[in-house]
């Protein structure tokens, strides 16, 4: 398993895409319209855009923002994780959400994030993110520095 960094959607990001959008999880898309449009490219301080590979497929991706919900830019928010149906559950969204948390530490205090979702809600609670969290968050954790 290989996470990178990228500066730019992957070519094959079209197979994340076609599958989040048959599972009706718009997050994918959104993350392609913005960045296309300019408005996300996970290029400001302390941002990223984080990819799985297994071999040369990918099969996960995560984002890390400034959180735009916050007056802070001390605080950071996680976006757009998915991880390809036929690899969940063995670690592959641990492993991607523990690297952009790396990442994240110097820069930022503490992570939040959204999501409605029972199963993402306890996936998370697992990681060791916490209910609640500032404005528009459903969760949150504090970074160690």
């Amino acid at each position: 398993m290989i996470i990178d960094r990228v500066r730019k959607l992957p070519e094959d990001f079209h197979l994340l895409l076609e599958e989040s959008l048959m599972a009706k999880f718009g997050a994918i898309e959104r993350l392609q319209n913005s960045y296309i449009d300019g408005t996300n490219t996970f290029s400001r301080p302390g941002e990223g855009l984080f990819v799985v590979r297994l071999g040369s497929k990918l099969v996960g991706i995560c984002g890390l923002n400034i959180d735009p919900y916050q007056e802070s830019a001390e605080v950071g928010r996680l976006r757009h994780l998915y991880v390809a149906e036929t690899h969940r559950l063995k670690g592959v969204g641990r492993k991607l959400v523990s690297e952009v948390e790396v990442h994240a530490q110097g820069t930022f205090d503490s992570l939040q994030l959204y999501t409605s979702d029972p199963k993402s809600s306890a996936f998370y609670l697992a990681l060791g993110y916490k209910k609640g969290g500032i404005g528009k968050a459903s969760h949150a954790k504090q970074l160690q520095t």
